[in-house]
This record gives structure tokens, C-alpha cells and sequence, in this order.
């Protein structure tokens, strides 16, 4: 995360944030890539769009959201509390790290680290949110927390 944060820092320069066009997720460490997210802001943050959804949240998750809205996750709790993260960006205007944990009381905690990387296509707004999450039990553990909540 910390060379994914050193990138970003160095394509924003003293501005807002780099632009869409300017980062370069090919710059990310490559085992960050299955398991990153980009959502592109849509109506002033009301909504956004999710334009990548990396092939390792795909198989945690169990569903591919490219294209969709995070409010379309199945987990409607997750789905809400994403969607008030990404506010979180928008309103911050900055870097986000943040380290998740996920209990249930038959199973172990899960521990989820995330760092989002505001992006802005016009230097005044964010249009753009990469989130780059790091499973600290691994995939496989997180994959099964998130099956054990599936609604069926």
C-alpha cells in the first residue's frame, strides 16, 4: 500500500489529485490489482459507478459489480457502508487508510485494509475513487466470511 500511496503522491504533485488519464493503475503494485476497485462519481457523489472491479473481489464477493452502483451489492449492510465511505472521500478530498475488522461470533475476525486514492478529472472535484483492499487473513478466509452472509 505504501508504494500504491508513494505513486499517487508523486502523479499529484501539489494539486488536488491526478486526473483519470494521468494514473496509471499499470504503476500499482501488480498483486494490488485483483483487488482493487474503482468507482467513478456520478451526481455529485449522490451515486457512483463502479468502472473496475479487480477479479479478487469478485471471487471474495461472489458477484461482479463492474458497472454497477455499490448500493447493488447483495450484503445491503456492506452495500450502505461503502456507499457512506465513498462519500467519506469526497468530503475529505484526501487519501483515505483505513483497517476493517468484521466479526461474527462463530467465526473469527476478518481484517480488511484499505487505502482510496481520490482522482480528479477537472483539479476541483473528485470524479474518480480507486480503493485498494489488502485482506489480511487472505482471500480464502475472506471469501468464506463473505459466503457465510449471502442471503439465500
Amino acid at each position: 500500500m505504501d508504494a500504491a500511496l508513494a505513486y499517487w503522491r508523486d502523479v499529484t504533485d501539489e494539486r488536488l489529485a491526478p486526473s483519470w488519464r494521468e494514473f496509471d493503475m499499470a504503476r500499482l503494485p501488480p498483486p494490488l490489482l485483483p483487488n482493487t476497485v474503482v468507482y467513478d462519481v456520478i451526481d455529485d457523489g449522490r451515486d457512483f459507478r463502479i468502472r473496475y472491479y479487480g477479479s479478487g473481489m469478485t471471487r471474495v464477493h461472489g458477484v461482479d459489480l463492474t458497472g454497477r452502483s455499490p448500493l447493488d451489492f447483495p450484503w445491503r449492510p456492506l452495500a450502505e457502508f461503502l456507499h457512506r465511505e465513498m462519500q467519506n472521500v469526497l468530503e475529505n478530498r484526501q487519501p483515505e487508510h483505513l483497517t476493517y475488522i468484521y466479526n461474527k461470533p462463530d467465526r473469527p475476525a476478518v481484517l480488511q485494509s484499505v487505502l482510496r486514492l481520490p482522482l480528479s478529472d477537472d483539479g476541483r472535484h473528485i470524479s474518480h475513487i480507486v480503493s485498494l483492499i489488502v485482506f489480511t487473513l487472505g482471500i480464502d478466509a475472506s471469501q468464506k466470511f463473505f459466503e457465510s452472509r449471502s442471503i439465500p
